[in-house]
């Protein structure tokens, strides 16, 4: 009797160590599809993204000057134009934003006008590093977003194999220590360290789309802020007239300075800078591509950037 209790207990006991194995492989391959079920969740929204942002960059950016155009009313003043009529005038838009939902990705667009900033480059070329730190440190120290990290200014220009070479600056990094989403822009208001300066371009501002922060920082320093402030002055009763209409009502200013100052301005942009964030379940994506040449012609249709350049965080 006792032998076959003995028996009956150890019976139990393996029943109960199978059980407990079996529970074990179970929880094992619950979890393995979960972790499989997430990463292929996360490989799908991934693939989305990408292409999502490859498709933007190939069809959005060529078209930003004209968005940004259309925006100011740019349509309507040509038609006018050629009709004879008038239209009311619509404040000039340097940079706009579209949000949209593709899959289960939330993405906002913003569209940048790069001939609006401070080209770093420029100043360089004209005052050299140490005074384009001092300019460029001000600059954003008077625009800083409180929202965002302060930028720290370290300016790395390469060596250009070309004294005419305007390049020696290429990218944030060279700019700027904390080169990261968070400290260059802010797609929610617009603010941050690349809404005022940019590395890539002719180094030619836009008068009609150019803050007044910008443009003096750019020119106080070879025109005078008197200077400076009777062309934002002028500029600002119509920002839409072309430059030459606009110097030749100023009447303060000699022809040498308006020569020298036409040499920092210009009517139209040809740097434009497309920003996209991302937000997915688990995760946020940023990255910007920054479209240099092309635009609009004189019909307001969209002209394919001679060079993109991409980064992505």
């Amino acid at each position: 009797m006792n032998t076959h209790r003995t028996h009956r207990g150890f019976a139990l006991l393996m029943t109960l160590v199978l059980v407990l194995i079996a529970g074990t492989m179970l929880t094992g391959i619950a979890r393995l599809s979960t972790t499989e079920a997430l990463h292929a969740n996360n490989a799908t929204e991934d693939l989305q993204r990408r292409w999502a942002m490859r498709s933007a960059t190939r069809t959005l950016l060529p078209r930003a000057e004209m968005l940004l155009n259309d925006a100011e009313g740019g349509r309507e003043r040509l038609i006018a134009a050629m009709t004879n009529k008038k239209v009311q005038s619509i404040d000039p838009v340097s940079k706009l934003h579209v949000d949209c939902t593709l899959g289960d990705i939330a993405f906002r667009f913003v569209f940048t006008d790069e001939q609006a900033k401070l080209n770093v480059n420029r100043v360089i070329d004209e005052d050299g590093p140490a005074d384009a730190r001092r300019v460029v440190t001000r600059l954003l120290r008077a625009s800083f977003n409180p929202n965002s990290r302060p930028a720290i200014v370290r300016l790395r220009p390469a060596v250009s194999a070309s004294a005419e070479s305007l390049e020696t600056v290429g990218s944030f990094g060279q700019v700027l220590e904390n080169a990261g989403p968070e400290t260059l822009f802010d797609t929610r208001n617009g603010l941050g360290a690349a809404s005022r300066i940019t590395c890539w371009g002719n180094g030619d501002v836009n008068l009609r789309r150019v803050s007044p922060d910008v443009l003096h920082a750019l020119c106080d320093r070879v025109l005078g802020r008197q200077v400076v402030r009777n062309i934002l002055k002028e500029r600002d009763k119509n920002p839409h007239r072309r430059l030459s209409d606009i110097f030749k009502a100023i009447d303060s200013i000699d022809d040498d300075t308006k020569r020298l100052a036409e040499s920092f301005l210009t009517d139209d942009s040809t740097c434009h800078a497309l920003w996209i964030e991302a937000q997915g379940h688990r995760r946020a994506w940023h990255a910007v591509a920054i479209g240099v040449g092309g635009g609009i012609d004189d019909f307001g249709n969209p002209s394919p950037p001679d060079q993109v350049y991409e980064i992505a965080w």
